[in-house]
């Protein structure tokens, strides 16, 4: 086994990548971190400039970490990806917990499930096919949140 570098073990946060339920276990930890900055940066417009920063680093630390992971596709390992969903499932998304909780339950689910073609999205190479599922997943989580958000009653 090769000897995991910087680049795996960002990609991976450490050992949070080698846990049961890795994805979720790196969601969870992501939280406090997206509830801080959704109190911090009110202007929506930072907000984006950070996901585009984060997008990039996170690009850089997957292509180079897969190296660690020959012949596979999307190891389970690398949890940076699912940052970067969560990251995106709450643009413009009120810091208020039930949001929160659902946007949370939400991305997972569709992470998961990775429903209307999302699936294809792991089949590309490199870096694409590792973070471009999340991408989307945080993606279509964020407009049920907006949609919700603007047309349910609160429920909690």
């Amino acid at each position: 086994m090769k000897k995991r570098s910087f680049w795996t073990t960002l990609a991976t946060l450490g050992p949070i990548g080698y846990t049961i339920a890795p994805g979720t276990m790196a969601t969870v930890l992501t939280l406090p971190f997206v509830y801080w900055m959704r109190l911090s940066i009110q202007d929506e417009w930072h907000y984006a400039v950070m996901i585009v920063l984060f997008f990039v680093f996170s690009f850089i630390c997957v292509e180079r970490a897969l190296t660690y992971f020959p012949g596979q596709r999307d190891p389970s390992a690398i949890v940076l990806d699912e940052c970067l969903g969560t990251l995106l499932t709450f643009y413009s998304v009120s810091p208020h917990l039930q949001w929160f909780i659902i946007g949370f339950l939400l991305f997972r689910t569709i992470d998961i499930l990775k429903p209307f073609g999302i699936r294809k999205c792991e089949m590309l190479i490199g870096a694409w096919g590792v973070m471009l599922d999340d991408v989307l997943a945080g993606v279509l989580t964020n407009i049920i949140l907006q949609l919700s958000y603007r047309y349910l009653p609160v429920i909690f």
